[in-house]
């Protein structure tokens, strides 16, 4: 037996969209005896779901399906369920690339949960994990209320505001300034027929749009315009009414919170480390730092990611021992 794939339109409102969904279970398993559903929010640039194969489209999640869903884990039986954000390839018939922004982002995962829980029309336990802006959007569903059993957030951060540096180079910076957009690269999924005439405008330097004539030279990346909207959004963060607010979300007192976990490389370049400690330090209880000696931020390293996933597990079964005390 093995893993048996079934993808999902899911739609979101407010503005009417559709997201790109999969759900992933044993071959031998029914809806039924589920228990337990991983949700996986993916990063920025990045998808989850392959727009045209019935497969994932990147490698953390592929592992979380192969570990969890294979087991069970004290009579739990696992699914996972994923999607491409809106703006996405598969997810961007309604809100285009150009559009994307956290704000929706972080309804679209509220909204996938609660999918998953119509979907097996029972009482299942809801675990969202995130990586990197998922691990964003996973702190900011912390708070809400019956949205998730657990979180865990990979390669996470609490400083938002300033986190556009981390996504952003000097050069799209500029852009955002000059033109009102970038130019945001993004790596396609293999096997993957890029359609230029159906995104628009299109670089290969992230400099210049190329013409549909020069469609063969297309490769593993591309260069999609993105509005600047999104990058304020970081900066409006730092209102204490957004819904961006990370420090709100995941500090707030009188309320039962799920268990959080945060996961990060010590060697992560791309979200350095100490933004992991910041989390963890502003973060109330329940909460733990699980801290990968060498690991990147895409956990590269088999062994890395194998202690990723034992530490996702044991977050997963703080759940389990607070609701049998």
């Amino acid at each position: 037996m093995a893993l048996r794939f079934e993808k999902y339109m899911i739609p979101v409102p407010d503005p009417p969209r559709n997201l790109l969904g999969m759900i992933t279970m044993w071959d031998g398993v029914d809806a039924e005896d589920v228990t337990d559903v991983i949700v996986f929010l993916h990063g920025f640039p990045d998808l989850s779901v392959h727009p045209t194969k019935l497969k994932f489209g990147s490698r953390i999640v592929s592992k979380l399906a192969a570990y969890f869903c294979v087991q069970k884990m004290n009579s739990h039986q696992f699914a996972l369920a994923t999607y491409n954000s809106s703006g996405i390839f598969g997810s961007d018939q309604e809100v285009k690339f150009y559009a994307k922004r956290l704000s929706l982002e972080v309804e679209e995962a509220s909204t996938v949960c609660e999918f998953v829980r119509t979907k097996f029309h029972h009482n299942v336990r809801v675990h969202v994990v995130g990586h990197s802006t998922g691990a964003i959007l996973a702190s900011l569903l912390r708070a809400r209320p019956g949205v998730a059993d657990s979180v865990t957030a990979i390669a996470g951060l609490l400083d938002l505001p300033n986190a556009y540096n981390y996504d952003f180079d000097e050069l799209q910076c500029e852009q955002f300034e000059l033109y009102g957009y970038c130019w945001k690269e993004f790596y396609l999924p293999k096997d993957y027929i890029f359609d230029i005439g159906q995104y628009g405008p299109v670089s290969l330097d992230g400099k210049q749009p190329i013409t549909p004539e020069d469609a063969e030279l297309i490769g593993s990346k591309v260069y999609l315009k993105l509005s600047r909207e999104y990058k304020d959004e970081y900066l409006s963060s730092r209102e204490t009414s957004s819904i961006l607010n990370i420090q709100k979300s995941v500090h707030t007192e009188g309320l039962s919170l799920p268990p959080f976990l945060i996961i990060h490389g010590e060697d992560d370049a791309a979200v350095p480390y100490k933004n992991g400690v910041e989390l963890f330090e502003a973060a109330t209880e329940p909460k733990k730092l699980v801290s990968i000696p060498k690991a990147n931020h895409l956990l590269s390293n088999s062994k890395h990611l194998k202690e990723m996933l034992c530490a996702i597990s044991e977050n997963i079964k703080s759940r389990f021992r607070r609701e049998n005390e």
